[in-house]
């Protein structure tokens, strides 16, 4: 019985083996066909869930990624070219993704909702719907998919679609809120109320308004910096007391990372980092990630993992304010926008402190 037992065992494991291979294995691959006459690049990045497609047309290179689960190879089915003057625009459909025009301009790279381009059985932008509501001195403009925190130097307002509230934290009014961050659907704030130090953070849920409180048995100072998030946990560093802190905020915990020497920070693999390197430039995570917005004088691009072309996505920006994946929302004067590859522009929220206050916070989730 005790043979019979190990032979089965020795005949198993070739096949976990092999199991867990076949778990591991990768998805990306590249491949190269023709649809309508279109030379097609496309590739998958599997760690990224991304599909790349890339376009050789009369002498350009048209790029469109696409955040998708692996579905299978040679994912378009056809293709349509449309030119008008300066503009050339190429739609790549698909079965089994979602895909949306990608469009060149004066030899540059631009999104198809910049261009007043818009032509029938092409492709339709999806349009916000007008809204007329007012909250305090904030204009909302248009139906909202999505919730907002905007600072107002006692807390948040939370802006909602059907309701608004007001979320009071603090007894002390602070101008600027410089020391906030956000993790996840979370916003996590230290207690203001104190000064040069503190033993208190708030964590607000940006879905309900809650508050909870971290009540800590140390002090960090207000001279801190926030490194970043790795798994929906946030990473802060104290550059008086030379101490990193992870923060879970949906555990309500905070730990320290740090030993007399070293920290760590991530850049795609956890790095052991000297404190007085902590101390003497902040360092930020670094993601790996398919939509990476910049701003030059004040335009917005951007560019996808492994590619350095830049797409225009906007000619009016201040700030970048949150993005997920291919929608990004940002500032412009006392507005602020949402853009995507599958919706108009749209300025969704008017306030007039947008102008001049550098310290107002605005968080999105």
């Amino acid at each position: 019985m005790k043979k019979r037992i190990i032979g089965s065992l020795l005949l198993l494991i070739p096949m976990i083996i092999l199991f867990i291979i076949y778990l591991c294995k990768s998805n990306d691959y590249e491949l190269k066909y023709k649809i309508k006459g279109l030379n097609i690049t496309e590739k998958y990045f599997d760690k990224l869930n991304m599909y790349h497609f890339s376009v050789d047309y009369n002498n350009n290179i048209y790029e469109m990624a696409v955040k998708s689960k692996y579905s299978k190879d040679q994912l378009i089915n056809d293709a349509v070219v449309s030119s008008d003057n300066d503009i050339t625009c190429i739609y790549l459909k698909s079965q089994k993704i979602k895909t949306y025009p990608i469009c060149i301009k004066d030899n540059n790279l631009v999104s198809y909702n910049l261009l007043n381009y818009e032509i029938d059985d092409f492709f339709n932008l999806d349009q916000l719907r007008n809204n007329n509501k007012k909250y305090k001195n904030i204009k909302i403009n248009a139906t909202l998919n999505e919730n907002i925190l905007i600072w107002n130097h006692f807390g948040y307002d939370l802006i909602k679609d059907k309701n608004q509230k007001e979320i009071t934290i603090f007894n002390k009014e602070t101008y600027a809120d410089l020391y906030s961050f956000q993790i996840g659907s979370y916003v996590v704030v230290p207690d203001y109320d104190q000064k040069y130090e503190f033993n208190k953070f708030y964590i607000i849920d940006i879905n309900s308004g809650n508050i909870d409180t971290i009540d800590l048995d140390f002090n960090v100072s207000f001279n801190y910096y926030f490194l970043g998030t790795n798994e929906q946990i946030g990473y802060i560093f104290d550059k008086k007391n030379l101490k990193e802190y992870s923060i879970d905020p949906k555990k309500q915990t905070i730990e320290l990372v740090s030993d007399a020497t070293y920290g760590k920070v991530w850049d795609n693999k956890w790095e052991e980092i000297s404190l007085v390197k902590l101390k003497n430039n902040e360092y930020k995570f670094r993601e790996e990630s398919i939509f990476n917005y910049v701003i030059e004088n004040n335009k917005l691009y951007c560019m996808f993992y492994k590619s350095m072309n830049k797409i225009l996505i906007s000619e009016k920006v201040n700030n970048i304010i949150y993005n997920d994946n291919e929608k990004v929302y940002y500032t412009y004067n006392d507005k602020l926008y949402v853009s995507s590859p599958f919706i108009k522009e749209k300025d969704i929220l008017e306030y007039d402190e947008l102008n001049f206050n550098k310290g107002l916070t605005i968080y999105i989730y």
